[in-house]
């Protein structure tokens, strides 16, 4: 999902015209993914951005004394990344994401009409929103309704990455959300008309994602953090453990809510991805097959893309949704031109479902 369309890229092309002058410098040729954390900086760079390839991946500390335009502005002297497009992947907590009925309304009254729905599901005043929205596909239930995704986040966070980003002389030219980013790596796995799902473990909270025919069809957030797999790093896959048991069981329910939905089968390559730390994935792997006789692998990126540096596995499982913001996949990446009028290829393929 890209925050495009509409009221966002609006004023954000305003915003960035009345704080900013924009020069006729040259841009450097590539593509960045930025990930701005509370304590670290992290940009994934394809310089050849019609490749699905890695050049580098930097982390760097951030220190709450130093303006981050200031980090970011190193960094870019440093990588020589000065004009590149830069794509703002922002972190899962700030942003939420709502499924909702679309409001049968005019296309004039849309905005309104959605700020009236989430009035109630935010936790801010409504003025200090951003919305956009993208429809999910259609249901294969019985008098289906046709639902929307709406991501909101806060304009005011928006307001100073946009000057951050600027100041630091990186082109910002879209903004984009995680489950986004794990759609472009998981998509690169699905290379026929079968459907493919992710079961990404991490600190924040873990979640699965289910793409069919390179759309998002299905994201639920697991109940699980990493912390609670620690009892894991002894584990063999002849032992029984709790937790995995738990995991297991969100799994098939995941499954079998997108069966019911969409009517389709169930997905035919699954793959557990943890996002840092040191387990035993493979024994791991071995348990959930038990478990829920389905075939299930460990992912690795490496298998689909080109990573130019000797980056550590454990580095691009952790930051595996910034370096699919890199990756060519144009239906849902939109270039600086396009801000105030997005294809409308964009706003259609961008598909994606939640559950509860």
């Amino acid at each position: 999902m890209l925050v495009r369309q509409g009221g966002f890229f609006q004023q954000l092309k305003a915003w960035r015209s009345r704080i900013f002058r924009h020069g006729s410098q040259r841009m450097a040729g590539g593509l960045c993914a930025l990930g701005i954390a509370h304590d670290e900086i992290i940009l994934a760079i394809n310089r050849r951005p019609n490749q699905f390839q890695l050049d580098e991946l930097i982390v760097v500390p951030r220190e709450k004394e130093t303006p981050l335009s200031d980090i970011l502005s190193a960094v870019v002297e440093k990588y020589q990344l000065e004009e590149m497009p830069c794509t703002l992947m922002l972190q899962p907590h700030e942003y939420e994401l709502f499924l909702l009925d679309n409001p049968p309304v005019k296309k004039s009254e849309f905005q309104s009409a959605i700020r009236w729905k989430i009035l109630s599901l935010i936790h801010f005043p409504l003025d200090e929103a951003i919305i956009d929205h993208f429809q999910v596909p259609l249901q294969k239930t019985h008098n289906p309704q046709q639902m929307i995704m709406v991501a909101v986040t806060r304009k005011n966070l928006l307001q100073a990455y946009s000057k951050a980003i600027k100041q630091s002389r990186l082109d910002l030219t879209a903004i984009t959300i995680q489950e986004m980013g794990l759609r472009n790596a998981t998509v690169l796995f699905d290379d026929d008309l079968k459907s493919t799902a992710l079961i990404y473990l991490q600190d924040q909270g873990s979640e699965i994602l289910i793409v069919n025919n390179k759309l998002l069809y299905f994201h639920r957030d697991l109940k699980l953090r990493l912390k609670e797999f620690e009892s894991l790093k002894d584990f063999t896959e002849t032992s029984s453990h709790e937790v995995l048991d738990h995991l297991a069981l969100d799994i098939q329910r995941s499954f079998d809510y997108y069966q019911a939905q969409w009517r389709k089968p169930l997905p035919a390559r699954i793959y557990l991805i943890i996002a840092n730390g040191v387990y035993p994935i493979e024994a791991m792997t071995r348990y959930l097959v038990k478990r829920l006789a389905i075939e299930v692998n460990a992912f690795d990126l490496r298998f689909a893309i080109t990573i130019k540096q000797n980056i550590p596995s454990e580095l691009i499982n952790q930051y595996l949704a910034i370096i699919g913001a890199v990756l060519p996949q144009q239906d849902i990446m939109m270039k600086s031109n396009d801000l105030n009028n997005p294809p409308e290829s964009v706003h259609k393929e961008s598909a994606h479902a939640t559950a509860d």
